[in-house]
């Protein structure tokens, strides 16, 4: 009997051992794997500030070429989707001047006046609306050469196209 507990025992403490060194693998390998959680999230966040910084500098150049190079003149199209009611729009600012196309809420901007459906288009400062082009009835806003509105009619697209020229 007692070689049976002996045995017993031996199996027991070899066990132990197997278990011992199961977890301790599997602790290494969540270390490893924790240690490459940390340096893909590393990675992830240089990136994301990476982005954010090649952004940044993308919209300041942006803003320093457009305020060092105003155009004399530029043109903007702005098409009205949907008919009356709608506020959906699609605004298109480029040069008169050279091939070149410009942010177009830093150049022109678009209004609504509802109960008389008409969309309205203005002019950067220091420039006025010397042309204008639409597929319906233009009226002139107050002042005329800041401001011109579209009478929208019941279609699915209208559009009003317009040059604008610095002021003098």
């Amino acid at each position: 009997m007692g070689n049976i507990y002996q045995y017993l025992f031996i199996v027991f403490v070899l066990v132990l051992v197997v278990i011992v060194i199961l977890k301790r693998n599997s602790i290494e390998r969540i270390s490893v794997s924790f240690e490459n959680f940390k340096d893909l999230k590393a990675a992830i966040d240089f990136d994301s500030k990476l982005f954010k910084e090649i952004e940044e500098k993308s919209s300041k150049a942006r803003k320093v070429i457009e305020n060092k190079h105003k155009p004399q003149r530029f043109g903007a199209s702005i098409i009205q989707i949907g008919g009356i009611g709608s506020r959906l729009i699609n605004k298109e600012v480029y040069s008169l001047e050279e091939h070149a196309f410009f942010e177009p809420d830093n150049f022109i901007s678009v209004g609504f006046n509802t109960p008389n459906d008409l969309m309205w288009v203005f002019c950067a400062d220091n420039y006025k609306i010397v042309k204008t082009q639409g597929s319906n009835r233009i009226i002139d806003g107050d002042p005329p050469e800041k401001m011109k509105g579209l009478t929208l009619g019941d279609k699915i697209k209208n559009y009003i196209s317009i040059e604008c020229e610095k002021a003098t």
